[in-house]
């Protein structure tokens, strides 16, 4: 069993630098050894697919973030790249061609949704108008 050595301090590497790489898993390090040392390595199929989509796409994902990032600028849009790929991705894979009905009824922030902005809320209040005739 592999020594474990306590948080934020770097083992010493088993071998020959070059052939492993250090790994940061919840400030715990440890070294692994290089894909492809021990067996070629292989794509399947839906990493080849989704590959090639996310070449494809990003000129489009590019323009829209482009476009709808000044109409969300108090909302965060850290994720709205991996979303818009997301939407589109399919439409890609299977038709090759850019199709944005993938985007229906979809939301681009989960906590602030376009419901939740639009809904104003309101309160019915009756006064007495006093001084009037």
């Amino acid at each position: 069993m592999a020594k474990k050595y306590p948080k934020g301090k770097v083992p010493p590497c088993p071998g020959n630098r070059d052939a492993y790489d250090l790994v940061n898993r919840d400030d715990h390090y440890y070294w692994r050894s290089k894909k492809g040392t021990f067996k070629r390595v292989v794509l399947n199929t839906a990493l080849k697919q989704r590959s090639h989509a996310m070449k494809a796409l990003s000129a489009t994902i590019k323009y829209l973030r482009h476009n709808l990032i000044p109409y969300m600028q108090p909302l965060p849009t850290a994720g709205l790249h991996n979303k818009l790929f997301k939407w589109l991705q399919q439409s890609w894979i299977e038709h090759g061609k850019v199709d944005y009905s993938g985007m229906k009824y979809k939301e681009l922030h989960d906590d602030y949704t376009l419901q939740k902005i639009l809904m104003a809320g309101y309160r019915c209040s009756i006064q007495d108008h006093v001084g009037f005739e």
